[in-house]
């Protein structure tokens, strides 16, 4: 996806679309895939650059993975949007900061006390969603 939206940047989001359906293939999607794609790709461009950048990586590093570890980032982020919105907010927001942390210390970060906050299926969503989150450190604090 990230390759296909670089390709076709400096086009509009209507002819993004009409591109969209002439790819080879696309017309022998079902319809509700067909339809998911097309609504993905009006969602990303509405998404702010920095937010479009990140979701495009995670997209790219989920594509890059064997099958099986597709599935269980799939199914991790399903039983995320499963959890009360509460406990959603709170999962982002360990994502979000961990998201910061170098991807070899992530783990023992999210076992740390700073998360004991977070159940241990909660754990497992949080780490199981962190493999594909790219590292973004924190800008320095403003002098």
């Amino acid at each position: 996806m990230n390759e296909w939206l670089q390709h076709n940047q400096g086009l509009s989001p209507q002819e993004q679309a009409r591109k969209l359906q002439q790819e080879p293939g696309f017309n022998r999607l079902p319809p509700e895939q067909q339809q998911r794609l097309t609504q993905r790709l009006n969602q990303v461009n509405r998404m702010p650059p920095d937010q479009r950048e990140r979701t495009l990586e995670r997209v790219e590093n989920i594509e890059r993975l064997p099958p099986t570890q597709q599935q269980q980032i799939r199914g991790s982020a399903v039983r995320l949007g499963q959890l009360p919105p509460q406990r959603q907010q709170v999962m982002r927001d360990a994502i979000r900061s961990l998201r910061n942390v170098p991807p070899g210390l992530r783990q023992s970060e999210l076992n740390s006390s700073k998360y004991s906050g977070l159940s241990p299926e909660e754990r497992g969503i949080v780490g199981n969603l962190l493999t594909v989150e790219s590292y973004h450190p924190a800008p320095p604090p403003p002098r």
